[in-house]
């Protein structure tokens, strides 16, 4: 005979598995963390160990994105650090935080809005949401200059994809975009070997939304035109008093899937500030605390 639980029973099943879930990840995310800023001095052992325990806890917690992520280690103990993209929200500094690890690594920086196409750019610029269709050329761009750091033995180069959601991420990795856009997303049914581009490194940049929302409005009060690139009008500017800019500000955040914590370096902006002042941040101690996490 089945016995039911009684509703608070399993709202406390429920938040210790949660809990339980979330301490692998953590411990995950530490050996993974760990072994990328000590690259240069880890020996071979230590650096199978850390490979090791990362496959362990894939078994212990059935997480198949663990398998993923020992892969990796894999790939950069053998090849080092050859691709790297900067993520987040729209407003978060991703792309001058990319430019000058760039500048300082010797890193070939490329900011992916450039690949979007004239249409994808025209649709942002009247504050309308792209579909993946949008979308496609952009990762299959994207995707193509990220790998490039991994198919050329002396070039290491990074990017700015806001990747935002879990398949864009799969994506930049090289899964193919089919797969990556299709209807089933479940890490359990690809392998490794689907990820051409698995040594990719990921760095999020956390920033608050209403603190975004404040410096992208301030800094719109001194521009008498659309941002460009490239000659060609990209985004539309992001002011408190549009209510279709805020609104496109704040979907980024309601749509954002941020990776596990042994996916993805997080920057927390909010620690480098100089002062209160809007957009008062210590550039040169992010890139130095970027450097140590990357062993670059």
């Amino acid at each position: 005979m089945v016995v039911a639980m009684a509703p608070k029973e399993a709202e406390v099943l429920r938040l210790s598995v949660d809990n339980y879930s979330k301490q692998y990840r953590l411990r995950a995310g530490e050996i993974w963390r760990d072994a990328l800023r000590s690259l240069k001095t880890l020996t071979v052992e230590q650096k199978r160990d850390r490979v090791t325990e990362l496959t362990k806890l894939t078994a212990e917690f059935q997480e198949p994105s663990l398998l993923h992520t020992a892969a990796q280690l894999q790939s950069i103990f053998q090849n080092g650090i050859r691709s790297i993209n900067v993520m987040g929200t729209m407003g978060c500094g991703k792309s001058r935080i990319a430019e000058a690890l760039a500048k300082r690594a010797g890193l070939n920086f490329v900011d992916a809005d450039k690949f979007h196409t004239p249409a994808a750019i025209a649709k942002m610029t009247e504050y309308k949401p792209l579909t993946d269709d949008d979308r496609r050329p952009f990762l299959k761009e994207a995707q193509a200059f990220l790998a490039s750091g991994a198919l050329r033995h002396n070039e290491r180069v990074v990017s700015t994809s806001s990747a935002l959601r879990r398949s864009y991420q799969h994506a930049l990795r090289g899964l193919s975009l089919d797969k990556a856009l299709g209807d089933n997303l479940d890490d359990a049914f690809f392998s490794p070997s689907d990820f051409p581009n698995i040594g990719l490194v990921f760095i999020r940049v956390e920033k608050p939304f209403e603190i975004a929302l404040e410096e992208m409005d301030q800094a719109a009060t001194h521009i008498s035109k659309q941002r460009t690139l490239d000659g060609a009008a990209h985004f539309a500017i992001t002011r408190k008093d549009i209510p279709e800019s805020v609104e496109r500000l704040r979907n980024q955040y309601n749509i954002l899937v941020p990776p596990h914590p042994y996916e993805a370096i997080v920057l927390d902006t909010q620690k480098y500030k100089n002062s209160e002042k809007l957009g008062d941040y210590n550039g040169d101690a992010i890139t130095q605390w970027l450097l140590q996490e990357l062993s670059l």
